[in-house]
């Protein structure tokens, strides 16, 4: 299996639906299972942006948005 790392660590994108609009959370697994978060809960834009990658699975292109 091939396990995408951030920081050398495993890692799951979760999706924040606390406002209006989904923000996606990058979170390290951590080695007791737990998970902690990288960052706020950013939009799809800002994801790709900070993280290099599609936070929406299972694409692995981004194309920025025209309209």
């Amino acid at each position: 299996m091939n396990t995408k790392l951030y920081n050398d660590k495993p890692f799951i994108v979760t999706i924040d639906r606390s406002t209006a609009e989904r923000g996606y959370v990058l979170r390290i697994i951590d080695n007791d299972g737990s998970f902690t978060a990288q960052n706020e809960p950013l939009k799809r834009d800002d994801f790709v942006s900070e993280f290099k990658f599609d936070p929406t699975w299972p694409h692995e292109s981004y194309e920025p948005r025209t309209n």
